[in-house]
């Protein structure tokens, strides 16, 4: 079985103990990024706790009437792309690096790879692909 994500409440500002007033979302599931997961209610707002990728739900650890705070449980989830992996690497020299990444999709086995510019220079990280161009621009990284 494929290793599921924990979905946490995100930070919801100085309130700790906040009721889930609505659940949109029930195991077996196929949600998107920026899905509604559920809606929490404060004594001054109400507010939807989006998805932060996609997947399908796993698990529900929380009902409807519940109280949580921030870092609290709400679901597990099944990643879309569960072979996806993440690594990190930490540029110690100004330079133009190329990495090339190929990710291969478990359920059609369809392979998807972009050669990766990253040009690190003095205080500004600025990150490219061969398909989307600019994807990000950091200041003040290193």
């Amino acid at each position: 079985m494929t290793q599921l994500v924990e979905i946490k409440v995100p930070d919801i500002g100085d309130f700790d103990d906040v009721p889930v007033i609505e659940l949109f979302v029930k195991v077996g599931d196929a949600i998107a990024v920026d899905d509604a997961i559920c809606t929490l209610e404060s004594d001054k707002a109400t507010m939807d706790v989006p998805a932060p990728l996609a997947g399908i739900v796993r698990e529900v650890c929380v009902a409807v009437g519940n109280r949580v705070r921030e870092g609290a449980l709400l679901i597990k989830l099944e990643p879309a792309n569960a072979t996806a992996a993440a690594f990190s690497y930490k540029f110690t020299t100004i330079g133009t690096y190329i990495i090339r990444v190929q990710v291969t999709d478990a359920k059609n086995q369809s392979a998807v790879s972009a050669a990766v510019t990253v040009v690190v220079s003095g205080t500004a990280l600025a990150v490219t692909t061969d398909k989307t161009g600019t994807v990000t621009s950091a200041p003040g990284i290193f």
